[in-house]
């Protein structure tokens, strides 16, 4: 593989055997299976790695840069590498939120302040648990539940997030889970526009999802009455912490 500097123009040839794959940033990532959309990590030694580091670190910190640190790189990804990751803090208001979990078919880490790498989910749980993680349902819980933040800003502490509620899915019957899994096999790969612009304009593929999980969950009155309420008091919540966030901003520039 080569590697190319987008700016300073040099290129580095990169064996592929040195590289292993993970989510980079958490907005603007707008599909929910990331399998194919994963950037690429070193996680080994190879004999141009000084070359291709020398952009990003300082002279000192590559004098100091050895095969050691990369090993222990590789060491950290391993422990963490999972199939789901699921967003730790961001603003859930921002116009390049679009997804707060991600699925990837390759055992993957996100960017270590950005991301709970949620281990033990394999297969058809893992896309499960992500089809859970988006949904409507579950964002009202991570509002409710979050850790204080100024205004829009969501955050999962570790505490948070043994505490959150998801379902037991030994207890889907096989058709059920079928269910889910066709839903989620339609909307793995379509491009969703922003949280908020979802909630405003009933966006057909979260519509799909809520209305799935209502329907296994056992909710028994009118879907889509019980989801346009919840729609329009997330996104009149969200503008409102958004635009408490603004106000705190103009204080503070004064």
């Amino acid at each position: 593989m080569l590697a190319k500097h987008l700016k300073l123009g040099y290129k580095v040839k990169v064996p592929t055997n040195v590289l292993e794959r993970g989510l980079r940033r958490l907005s603007f990532t707008k599909t929910i299976d990331i399998t194919k959309k994963l950037d690429y990590m070193v996680l080994r030694w190879f004999s141009s790695i000084t070359d291709l580091a020398k952009a990003i670190l300082t002279d000192e910190d590559l004098k100091n840069l050895d095969e050691n640190i990369i090993n222990l790189w590789r060491k950290r990804f391993e422990s963490r590498k999972s199939h789901v990751l699921l967003g730790r803090r961001f603003d859930i208001s921002a116009p390049g939120m679009h997804l707060i979990s991600f699925y990837s078919a390759i055992p993957t880490i996100g960017a270590a302040s950005s991301f709970w790498c949620i281990k033990g989910l394999n297969g058809d749980y893992a896309k499960l648990m992500v089809l859970w993680f988006n949904s409507t349902l579950n964002i009202l819980q991570v509002l409710n539940s979050r850790t204080e933040h100024r205004g829009a800003y969501m955050q999962i502490d570790d505490y948070t997030l043994e505490e959150m509620l998801v379902p037991n899915l030994k207890n889907f019957s096989d058709l059920e889970k079928q269910e889910l899994l066709d839903v989620f096999e339609k909307v793995k790969r379509v491009e969703f526009p922003c949280i908020l612009e979802q909630l405003k304009t009933r966006f057909w593929a979260r519509v799909l999802m809520d209305r799935a999980w209502l329907k296994i969950l056992g909710y028994k009155g009118d879907y889509d009455q019980l989801l346009n309420k919840l729609y329009n008091s997330l996104a009149n919540e969200i503008e409102t912490l958004k635009k408490l966030m603004a106000e705190g901003a103009r204080e503070e520039s004064i």
